[in-house]
């Protein structure tokens, strides 16, 4: 799952996180996004900070696997997510949850 997930910017400004599933020339198909938000500032608060959201936003969260179809002429651009990201999406979607290597213990 690791390698195929991807941070898109669309055209209309929204930031989506999603495993890519496959692609085309005209469309590029992605499973189970979800739209990273900025949340307003909490008093005192110094750092942005970021929470996810259903995408499409009238998607039934938790309903299973959500997969959708984007048109390529309305991707600006695609890239490599953060790797906070990355395991904040990856705990949200993945079905048993793996400790980090730095946890592991050996005998």
């Amino acid at each position: 799952m690791e390698s195929n997930i991807e941070m898109i910017r669309l055209l209309s400004g929204e930031y989506i996180i999603a495993e890519l599933d496959s692609y085309g020339v005209d469309e590029r198909v992605y499973l189970n996004p979800i739209q990273l938000v900025m949340m307003p500032p909490q008093q005192g608060q110094k750092e942005q900070m970021f929470g996810f959201a259903p995408f499409p936003p009238f998607a039934q969260p938790g309903s299973g696997e959500v997969s959708i179809a984007i048109n390529t002429s309305a991707i600006a651009i695609t890239m490599d997510v953060d790797d906070q990201f990355l395991a904040q999406y990856k705990e949200i979607f993945r079905k048993i949850v793996t400790p980090s290597s730095s946890l592991i213990i050996g005998k």
